[in-house]
């Protein structure tokens, strides 16, 4: 009986480190999709051409 009552307490222990991996998981994901997206936005400004996106995704 004293184990089912621990159990909700060890969750609400466990999930502010789940959402925290999660959060932190997700900022890096939208920051390297920024960073990939200015970068091909940027050669293609500099040369004004389709070599310039299909060479960075070839390189990456």
């Amino acid at each position: 009986m004293r184990s089912i009552e621990s159990s909700p307490f060890s969750f609400m222990e466990y999930q502010p480190y789940f959402t925290q991996i999660h959060f932190r998981f997700h900022l890096s994901f939208l920051l390297l999709l920024r960073i990939k997206h200015f970068n091909i936005e940027h050669s293609e400004h500099v040369t004004g051409g389709h070599y310039a996106t299909t060479s960075f995704f070839h390189f990456n």
